[in-house]
């Protein structure tokens, strides 16, 4: 019995020991775990209050856009001009441009229109309260608004703040936004010569036309004693065929505005050739001759429209059409480039008469160049009082020297598509309306355009000239414009960006 006793006794002491030994190991885990989760609360609350910094950053950032967004439609005409014109702004430093039209030096963007001032101070990057009373609702401010061209699109950039807690800084969130930025405008009278680049040397060059200058930099009015030494009082109508050109008393206009060119009609010419249908289109061959020769459309078996719409084949010779009243109609050709890329050749006094009778419309496609010389060219047919009326869509160089259409302004229409060059040299003449949005003019040694001329570039000297002649302007396939108004559309794209 006592040695039974003893090691119960034994037993007894041992299970006290590993007891404590339990209670300790337990009690010390406890611990641990309520200090990892205080530390997870602390933590948790951190995020927490951070999340809630970034939400209301983003918000604000957010309200940044909605009002800047406002600000472009309340002055629609900046929406297609930088922050800055020459991209010295940065986030601290403010723009130093006081030249190039821009959202900081805003009085270049229209000399017309009274642009809100808080437009110029925007682009001074300073932090805007949400709530003018309540700075603890959040900030906004301007990074950068730039617009692309070609795009048809406006990137904006809007940072938003709030400050957090005490010692930890404030929040900040930057967005960038996508805008489509599409423009339309006003009709309005139509101006001689319209450019938006323009080159004139020699002091010889003549305007005697009303002027509209789209150069990209606007520098107020300025730009009006540079054309003093090259503009001429307007013509009388009708101008003569022999210069000099007779001018009445009236001064030409030189506006400075950056407007845009309207469209071509059917924007492409594969989308004009298209608004025609096949079946209605005579397609031709090339032109070319190094004599005299002269080509004359429309010819025997030619297809043409008549005013109800219904398609005809001539069976006629051309000295009946004069009478004839079922050869009045439309006739389209299409010639293509087949003679060397050209189109139309003439190198001595040959020419391509365009109509037998003034009640007919040709529509003409040129592939490739219209090259003329030797008093060779493309003219339209005259009575000696009416004119056939001729429309030509060309996809290529056009030049012309010794020659050219005589037809008057609103009975030829020339539509240049592509970048091309329109070249008339020693007394080469186009009498008509010639649009080329992305083409070259270049006058030299008296070449000269009596109509109108709107183009991408304008260059002339020794004589090279415009003189403009009276529009219907129901008559044309395009308008002229006064007045740009931009319309933005709904946001394209939505990012958030680091911050540097």
């Amino acid at each position: 019995m006592k040695s039974r006793l003893k090691i119960a006794l034994v037993d007894r002491v041992n299970d006290r020991g590993f007891s404590t030994v339990v209670a300790l190991g337990i009690g010390l885990s406890l611990t641990l775990i309520g200090l990892m989760m205080v530390t997870r609360s602390q933590g948790d609350v951190s995020t927490v209050s951070s999340q809630r910094a970034m939400a209301k950053s983003l918000a604000a950032a957010e309200t940044g856009i909605v009002r800047f967004q406002t600000l472009i439609d309340r002055n629609r005409e900046i929406a297609v001009y930088p922050t800055c014109g020459d991209s010295s702004l940065s986030n601290t430093s403010p723009c130093s441009d006081t030249t190039n039209p821009s959202w900081f030096n805003s009085a270049a963007i229209s000399a017309s229109t009274t642009i809100a001032p808080a437009v110029s101070a925007a682009a001074t990057r300073n932090w805007q309260n949400i709530d003018p009373t309540n700075p603890s609702k959040g900030q906004y401010r301007l990074i950068d608004y730039t617009y692309d061209s070609v795009l048809k699109s406006a990137s904006l950039t809007i940072e938003g703040r709030v400050e957090q807690d005490v010692g930890r800084g404030p929040s900040t969130t930057r967005l960038e936004i996508a805008i489509p930025i599409t423009s339309s405008a006003t009709a309005a009278g139509i101006p001689g010569l319209w450019a938006q680049n323009f080159a004139l040397s020699n002091n010889a060059a003549e305007i005697a036309a009303n002027v509209l200058d789209s150069s990209e930099v606007i520098g107020g009015n300025s730009f009006i004693p540079t054309y003093n030494s090259f503009l001429r009082n307007l013509p009388i109508t009708p101008i003569l065929s022999t210069k000099p050109y007779p001018l009445s008393s009236t001064p030409p206009t030189a506006t400075k505005k950056n407007l845009p060119f309207p469209p071509l009609p059917g924007n492409t010419y594969p989308g004009q050739l298209a608004s025609f249908p096949a079946a209605h289109i005579n397609a031709k061959t090339c032109i070319s001759s190094s004599n005299a020769t002269s080509f004359t459309f429309p010819q025997n078996g030619d297809i043409f429209t008549d005013a109800s719409g219904a398609t005809n084949v001539g069976t006629y010779n051309s000295s009946d059409l004069a009478t004839d009243p079922s050869g009045v109609g439309t006739y389209i050709y299409r010639l293509d480039a087949s003679c060397g890329g050209k189109s139309i050749s003439f190198s001595n006094s040959g020419g391509l008469q365009l109509g037998t009778t003034t009640n007919q419309t040709i529509i003409l496609f040129l592939d490739g160049d219209l090259t003329t010389s030797g008093n060779g060219g493309v003219r339209g047919y005259t009575d000696g009082t009416n004119e056939s009326t001729v429309f030509i869509y060309s996809n290529g160089n056009i030049k012309i020297s010794n020659g050219g259409s005589i037809t008057t302004p609103e009975k030829l229409q020339i539509y240049n598509y592509g970048i091309n060059q329109i070249a008339l040299t020693n007394t080469g003449d186009i009498r008509g309306f010639i649009f080329a949005p992305e083409s070259e003019i270049k006058l030299t040694n008296t070449g000269s355009i009596i109509g109108a001329a709107w183009v991408q570039r304008f260059r002339s000297s020794n004589k090279g000239g415009v003189y403009q002649e009276i529009f219907d302007a129901s008559k044309l396939k395009v308008s002229a414009t006064t007045e740009l108004t931009n319309k933005m559309g709904g946001i394209s794209s939505w990012s958030q960006k680091p911050i540097n």
